[in-house]
């Protein structure tokens, strides 16, 4: 975070002063000097940098000047938007990857592997953006069912849901079909069978809870990086989520903004996986938070 931090700051200096952007057309140089004292950026670098972490320690991440508001505001008045986009997807593409990913490495059939492996490949190889503009086309051109874009309805969510879902499935399914290969083919296992135990009493009793630690893992890098796949899916269907947000204070060179979206984005991604972490290691007794997992 501490990194993170340092180099978003610099970043955001590079490309330009947002006291431009706070001006009228005819302003003369007497006025942004006056402008740029008062708000600071005449100041070195690094006189600017001191201060700022001086206020992120307590809290304040200083204000918009895009909005005019609280950096923190502008963020958690477009935050409830991605999540629920983000959590719609997730459900969604998890749910269908677990149970496909699972199913295909336990029974170990070609046909359920090759479906599989179709499908994610399609997700990892078509981008966001496409997809997206695909299902317009078919059900919101061609077929008149759903909306082409906005948001605040049931039915306006399920477009953008789906073109997320399919990324969040094309790499939850690979990993739980890996993992639960694994598994399947242990030593414990084939005692299972041998003792006449079901297939599905060996799948639910043996095989899922230590084919789970993996997928959470990767579950959690996936989750914290959806949104910057969420900045090209609101962009499509017209969303006013965070990943919009982060695009116009580029455009508009709301320094404070910029740095803000960044930092909540790591602090999410860093959280989901120590969480993550904490998850696997309740799953699997072998796992030691100290040192990795033992033999």
């Amino acid at each position: 975070m501490a990194l993170v931090t340092l180099v978003i700051f610099v970043l955001t200096h590079m490309i330009g002063s947002p006291v431009l952007q706070l001006l009228p057309p005819n302003y003369t140089q007497a006025d942004f000097d006056t402008l740029n004292t008062a708000l600071g950026y005449d100041r070195p670098l690094y006189e600017q940098f001191a201060s700022f972490i001086g206020r992120l320690l307590r809290g304040d991440l200083g204000n918009s000047t895009s909005f005019s508001q609280p950096v923190a505001a502008v963020i958690g008045s477009r935050l409830p938007i991605t999540l629920t986009l983000a959590g719609l997807a997730l459900a969604f593409g998890g749910i269908l990857a677990l149970l496909s990913g699972f199913i295909a490495g336990f029974t170990g059939s070609r046909a359920g592997e090759a479906i599989v492996t179709f499908i994610a490949t399609l997700g990892l190889a078509v981008p966001p953006f496409a997809v997206g503009i695909i299902l317009i086309v078919i059900f919101a051109v061609n077929l008149r069912i759903l909306p082409s874009g906005g948001w605040g309805q049931a039915n306006q969510m399920i477009l953008p849901a789906l073109t997320l879902s399919l990324a969040v499935y094309a790499g939850v399914a690979r990993v739980a079909r890996s993992s639960m290969r694994e598994r399947a083919g242990m030593e414990f296992v084939v005692l299972a069978r041998t003792k006449g135990l079901t297939p599905s009493q060996i799948f639910f009793n043996h095989t899922v809870r230590p084919s789970l630690p993996p997928v959470i893992s990767y579950f959690a890098v996936l989750a914290g990086s959806l949104f910057s796949g969420a900045v090209v899916t609101e962009a499509v269907f017209g969303i006013p989520g965070l990943g919009t947000l982060a695009v116009q204070s580029v455009e508009t060179r709301d320094q404070n903004l910029v740095i803000g979206i960044v930092l909540f984005s790591a602090f999410l991604f860093v959280f989901l996986n120590v969480v993550a972490d904490l998850v696997a290691a309740a799953l699997d007794p072998r796992i030691k938070l100290s040192g990795g997992a033992e033999s």
